[in-house]
């Protein structure tokens, strides 16, 4: 595997790691995620909402995982989770610029992270993933 591919598993892997770590917050501390993001009250009995997040990102590291171990044999859902990085850093920049100006600011940190490791991931991919010839499946 070439050094492209595994800064690709590097970089994964952080962002299953960030994904884990924010969901393990939102299950089992959602006061204390709260209150570092700069919000009110919340609570996982309270408030499913955030609980349910937490679980999505559980599912979505599930869906990184095989990327992180081998991008060359998964490569379009190792696309796929680059992108899909871009597209909510992407949507976390719409919705702050329209809707969301009322959030604290710790709002602004989950743009700026998936962003960076959105694009990093794609340029990884695009490096180090073999050209395939046509027809070649």
């Amino acid at each position: 595997m070439n050094r492209y591919l595994q800064g690709y598993r590097l970089l994964t892997g952080i962002g299953i790691l960030e994904n884990l770590i924010f969901a393990a917050s939102a299950f089992f501390y959602p006061r204390f995620l709260i209150e570092n993001v700069g919000g009110g009250r919340a609570d996982l009995f309270d408030d499913p909402w955030l609980g349910n997040v937490g679980l999505l990102l559980v599912l979505t590291a599930a869906f990184y995982l095989p990327t992180a171990i081998d991008p060359g044999r998964h490569r379009l859902f190792s696309w796929i989770a680059a992108w899909s990085r871009v597209a909510a850093a992407v949507y976390w920049m719409v919705y702050l610029a329209t809707a969301g100006g009322g959030l604290p600011s710790g709002f602004g940190t989950i743009p700026l992270s998936d962003g960076v490791l959105g694009v990093l991931l794609l340029v990884l991919l695009r490096l180090g993933l073999p050209k395939r010839a046509a027809g070649d499946g």
